[in-house]
C-alpha cells in the first residue's frame, strides 16, 4: 500500500505480494495436510472468507465507474469484474499487455491479479497435493523447481508472463508449502539459508528496482518470518488488528489510487495519497466489522455462503452487461457520444497494420513488398507508430502509389542509438530497402520526445539521428530528407480529456483547441531543427502546424467533432490528412538539398 501511495519513496514495494504468496502457501498447505481434510469444507470456507468483501468492492467500483469513466474505460472495468468473478483477473491482465494497452494506474481492479493467482492455487493445489500422497514433498519440490525455471526463462522471453502467470508464481507458493510439510530441523536450516541469501544479496548492493531479482529476496524474507519466533511488533494488538482486516485493506486501496490517477492522469500528490490511505483504513474497518465478521460468525453459514457466492455471480453478470453494452455510452449527451466514439477508432486498417506497420511481435522480414513503392521520386515514410499514422494522410495527398511505408511500434528511424535490438535490426534492413528502392524523399518522423526526454537520451538521439541522415545520403546518393518534428502530445487520451472537461465545465460543444504543455516538445523540436540545419536537410515543425502558442487543435478546423487524435497523439486519418496538406509544399523532390521554405504554420520557428 505504501508503494502504491508513494512509489518514489517506497521502491520495490511489490515484493510484499511475493512475501504473501510464500506465507499463503505455508498456511494453506498446512490446512490441507491435516488429517480429516474435507474438500467441501475447505472450499466453503474460502467462499466465506473471500467473497463478501470482494462483492462489496466490486459493486462500489462499478458504481463509481458509472459516473467517472468513459465508455471504453467502463467497458474494460466490466471485463475486469467478469474476470474477477471467474477467478481469472491475472489471465485477463496478462492478455491485455500490448503496445496500445492503457496505463496500469487506469485499471481500478488491476490489483486483483494476485487474488486470481491465489484462487487458482486454492482450486488446484488440494487436488494435486492429495494426489501426490506420500510423495508430496518430492512432488512439491519438483513443481517448485519447474516453476522457478519457467519464471527465470520468462523474464527474458515474456516479462508479463513472469508477473501474471500462475505457473511462474507457483514456486513462491511451493516454497511455503515445502516449509509446511517439513520437520522443525529442516525449517531452521531453511531459515538460516534464507537469512544468508538476504545478507548476500544486500551485501552485493542488491538493486531494489530489479523486480526480477526482488522476488528471490522476498521469498527469503518470508521464510525467515515463518521459521522465526513471533516478535512483539508483529504480535502486538495493533499489528494483529491490521492483520485481521488486511484483506479488505488490500481490496479497497487500489481503486482509490486508480480513480485518483484517472481524475488527474498523474500519481496522487502527498495530501491526496494520505487521504486515500485514511479512507482505505476506514472502509476496511467498516467492511471487516459489518461484512466479514457477520458472515464468518453467522449461525446460518450455508445461507451466508450461498449469498456471498450469489453476490459475486450477480456482479459478474453486471460486468458482462456493461461489457456487452460497450460501456453504456448512452450515459452521456449525443454530442459527447460522438467524441467518445473515437475510443474505438480503427487505427490499424488504413495505416496498413500489420504488413507495413510492424508490431513488436513481428520480425523485421515481415514487412510486405506492397509497402515499397516502385515509382520514381516516391516518398518513403520511416518511423514508429506515429509515422505509421501519418502515412494515410501522405497517401491521401500525393497518391498511394507514390508512398513507401517503413514503420514499427516503438522504433525511431535510427540505425543505432536509443532503440531495442529488434528495432536496430529492423532499421538496418529498412536502410537497405531504401537503398534498393531509391525514393525521392525520405520522411523521418517519430514520437521524438519519447526517445529524447532527458539530457542523456537527447545527446544519444542527436548523435544517432545525425549518423542516420549521413548514411541515408551515402546510400541513396543525396536524397531529399524531410525531418518532421514532434506532433502535440496530450497527457491522456484526447476523448478522455474532452469528456472530463465537458462534464466538469458543462460544455455544450468541445473546444477546437485546448492547452498543451509544450516545454519538452519545444526543446526536442528545436534540437531537431538544429540537426536539420547542420546536416542540410529540411525540418518541419508540426507543433506550429497544430498549435497557436500553447493552444493545440483537438479537431480539424471547420470540422467539428473530427478529432486529430484518438489517443495521446497518434493521428486519426483526418488529422493525418490535415498535417499532410499543411506540409505538402515540402513533399516534392528538389534537385538540390538545401533547406527549403517552411510550410504554412511555421512563422516564428520553434516556440
Amino acid at each position: 500500500m505504501a508503494f502504491h501511495a508513494f512509489p518514489k519513496v517506497v521502491s520495490a514495494g511489490f515484493v510484499g505480494v511475493d512475501v504473501f504468496f510464500v506465507i499463503s502457501g505455508f498456511l494453506i498447505t498446512g490446512i490441507i495436510a491435516k488429517p480429516g481434510f474435507s474438500f467441501a469444507d475447505f472450499y466453503l470456507r474460502r467462499v466465506r472468507r473471500l467473497f463478501p468483501a470482494l462483492a462489496l468492492v466490486l459493486a462500489a467500483t462499478m458504481v463509481a465507474g458509472w459516473f467517472f469513466l468513459t465508455p471504453r474505460e467502463y467497458e474494460n472495468l466490466g471485463r475486469q469484474a467478469v474476470a474477477s468473478a471467474l477467478f481469472m483477473p491475472n489471465l485477463l491482465f496478462w492478455s491485455e499487455v500490448d503496445y496500445f494497452d492503457s496505463a496500469a494506474s487506469a485499471k481500478p481492479l488491476l490489483h486483483l491479479w494476485s487474488l486470481g493467482v491465489e484462487e487458482q492455487f486454492y482450486l488446484l493445489w488440494p487436488i494435486v497435493f492429495l494426489a501426490l500422497g506420500r510423495r508430496a514433498r518430492w512432488g512439491l519440490a519438483l513443481i517448485s523447481a519447474a516453476s522457478l525455471s519457467l519464471y527465470l526463462w520468462s523474464l527474458k522471453a515474456d516479462g508479463s508472463a513472469a508477473f501474471y502467470s500462475p505457473l511462474c508464481r507457483a514456486w513462491e507458493l511451493g516454497c511455503g508449502g515445502l516449509l509446511a510439510i517439513s520437520n522443525s530441523r529442516l525449517r531452521k536450516r531453511a531459515g538460516l539459508a534464507a537469512g544468508a541469501a538476504i545478507a548476500t544479496l544486500f551485501g552485493i548492493s542488491f538493486p531494489a528496482d530489479e523486480w526480477h531479482v526482488a522476488p528471490i529476496v522476498a521469498v527469503a524474507c518470508a521464510v525467515v518470518l515463518i521459521v522465526s519466533e513471533p516478535s512483539r511488533l508483529l504480535g502486538g494488538k495493533a499489528a494483529v488488528y491490521v492483520g485481521r482486516m488486511s484483506y479488505p485493506l488490500y481490496l479497497w486501496h487500489w481503486p482509490f489510487f486508480s480513480f485518483l490517477f484517472i481524475a488527474s492522469n498523474r500519481s496522487p500528490s502527498t495530501a491526496p495519497a494520505f487521504a486515500a490511505l485514511a479512507a482505505t483504513f476506514v472502509l476496511a474497518a467498516m467492511t471487516h466489522k459489518w461484512v466479514e465478521a457477520p458472515v464468518q460468525g453467522s449461525p446460518q453459514r450455508s445461507f451466508a455462503t450461498a449469498l456471498s457466492a450469489a453476490s459475486v455471480a450477480l456482479l459478474g453478470m453486471a460486468g458482462t452487461a456493461v461489457f456487452l453494452l460497450a460501456g453504456v455510452p448512452a450515459r452521456f449527451p449525443t454530442a459527447l457520444q460522438a467524441i467518445l466514439s473515437y475510443e474505438r477508432y480503427d487505427f490499424a486498417a488504413d495505416a496498413l497494420r500489420p504488413g507495413c506497420w510492424l508490431r513488436r511481435s513481428d520480425a523485421p522480414e515481415d514487412l510486405q513488398q506492397r509497402c515499397i513503392s516502385g515509382s520514381s521520386g516516391a516518398i518513403a515514410v520511416w518511423g514508429d507508430s506515429y509515422a505509421a499514422r501519418l502515412s494515410p494522410g501522405i497517401r491521401a495527398v500525393v497518391g498511394a502509389a507514390q508512398v513507401s511505408q517503413f514503420s514499427r511500434d516503438g522504433c525511431a528511424p535510427l540505425v543505432d542509438g536509443p532503440v531495442t535490438p529488434d528495432c536496430a535490426r529492423t532499421n538496418r534492413l529498412t536502410l537497405k530497402r531504401l537503398a534498393d528502392s531509391k525514393p525521392g524523399i525520405v520522411l523521418l518522423f517519430a514520437a521524438w520526445d519519447s526517445y529524447g526526454a532527458d539530457e542523456t537520451s537527447r545527446a544519444i538521439l542527436d548523435t544517432s539521428l545525425r549518423t542516420t541522415i549521413r548514411q541515408l545520403k551515402a546510400e541513396l546518393a543525396e536524397p531529399n530528407i524531410l525531418l518532421i518534428g514532434p506532433a502535440p502530445r496530450f497527457d491522456r487520451p484526447l476523448p478522455s480529456i474532452l469528456m472530463r472537461n465537458w462534464v466538469s465545465q458543462h460544455w455544450q460543444v468541445a473546444p477546437e483547441r485546448i492547452v498543451v504543455d509544450r516545454r519538452v516538445l519545444d526543446r526536442v523540436d528545436a534540437e531537431l531543427a538544429m540537426i536539420a540545419r547542420d546536416e542540410h536537410v529540411e525540418h518541419v515543425s508540426l507543433l506550429n502546424v497544430f498549435c497557436e502558442g500553447s493552444n493545440c487543435l483537438t479537431a480539424v478546423p471547420g470540422k467539428e467533432g473530427e478529432l486529430v487524435t484518438w489517443d495521446y497523439g497518434h493521428f486519426t486519418t483526418a488529422g493525418a490528412v490535415f498535417a499532410a496538406r499543411r506540409i505538402a509544399p515540402t513533399l516534392t523532390p528538389r534537385n538540390d538539398n538545401t533547406v527549403a521554405r517552411a510550410p504554412a504554420g511555421r512563422k516564428n520557428g520553434p516556440r
